[in-house]
């Protein structure tokens, strides 16, 4: 008799703690039901790790016209983090400087550009059929709106800028917007570049001070 009363006594318990498991696996159940796993929108399409850690990312929210750089020191502390503006499928980086990093993009047929972002407080530049002076990295040469018979030279710490008239080949109009070096002895610009069936070639072109 006083076992069952015992017994008795416990039922409502047991029924108690049963519904409280029961309730606490619905609840479980419901929450892993309702969670959403994270999707990803960024996507590494090129990286570049020298004088600085430069990644260039495609964000699929921001289109097919615009990536992301994402620039960082070597000991990962971040410089700059910002979107640019050039296409997702035609770009790469093509330099990483101490001063600045350059994403290069294809813009159809023989034209390229290459924007440079830099690592202090410069507005980013763009230039079009664009050399960088191999032993002086803050000088760079382009051509403007495809005129191949003059060559403007452009200071990066300055801002200032020469323009060059060259007797172009007629021949092969493009091949001072594709050259193999570009760099200088003394105050003199050595340009080097091919020509098909030809060989290489070399032009000289006297820089005053600037």
């Amino acid at each position: 008799m006083i076992y069952r009363n015992a017994f008795l006594f416990l039922v409502p318990f047991l029924i108690i703690a049963c519904q409280d498991k029961s309730d606490h696996k619905l609840k479980t159940s419901k929450g892993k039901m309702k969670s959403i796993p994270s999707q990803r929108t960024r996507f590494l399409i090129d990286y570049c790790e020298s004088k600085l850690m430069v990644e260039l990312e495609e964000d699929v929210t921001k289109g097919k016209d615009s990536c992301v750089l994402r620039i960082r020191t070597l000991d990962r502390k971040l410089i700059k983090l910002e979107t640019v503006n050039v296409p997702v499928d035609k770009s790469s980086i093509t330099n990483c400087e101490e001063d600045y990093v350059v994403v290069g993009s294809s813009c159809g047929g023989p034209c390229y550009s290459k924007l440079f972002v830099f690592t202090d407080k410069r507005k980013n530049k763009r230039f079009d059929y664009c050399h960088i002076v191999s032993n002086d990295p803050n000088l760079v040469i382009y051509v403007k709106n495809e005129d191949f018979d003059k060559l403007l030279v452009h200071n990066l710490k300055n801002s200032k800028e020469m323009e060059v008239d060259i007797d172009n080949d007629k021949q092969h109009p493009l091949i001072y917007g594709h050259l193999d070096k570009v760099y200088l002895v003394n105050q003199n610009l050595i340009i080097n570049y091919s020509i098909e069936n030809e060989g290489e070639k070399k032009k000289i072109v006297h820089l005053k001070r600037f």
